[in-house]
């Protein structure tokens, strides 16, 4: 279960509910992943967007090295042109290196 489809799955509950439920947590590290979720992606999105990270390589090694949660919650939430059409290229348009298709 990962924090991005907890806040999905949560999203209709009251508030109130939805602190008892993190009360519940067995993992606290879990509910601090749940509750930095957009901390994240605003911190993920301020680097796709940053000029040294404009070029297709710079911004492939981002997306490919940047932790997952952010990269998925900033996908799913963001309304922002700019990110979603890094998205798009990264997802469409940017090659995928040559080491990523050879086997061993």
């Amino acid at each position: 279960m990962s924090a991005a489809q907890m806040q999905l799955l949560t999203a209709r509950m009251s508030p109130k509910d939805r602190s008892a439920l993190k009360k519940m947590m067995l993992r606290p590290g879990f509910v601090a992943e749940w509750n930095n979720l957009d901390a994240l992606a605003a911190g993920f999105a301020k680097a796709l967007l940053a000029a040294e990270n404009s070029t297709p390589s710079t911004g492939f090694k981002l997306f490919t090295n940047y932790d997952p949660e952010a990269i998925l919650w900033l996908g799913f939430t963001s309304i922002d042109p700019a990110v979603t059409e890094r998205f798009n290229l990264f997802l469409k348009v940017w090659p995928r290196p040559a080491s990523a298709f050879r086997t061993r």
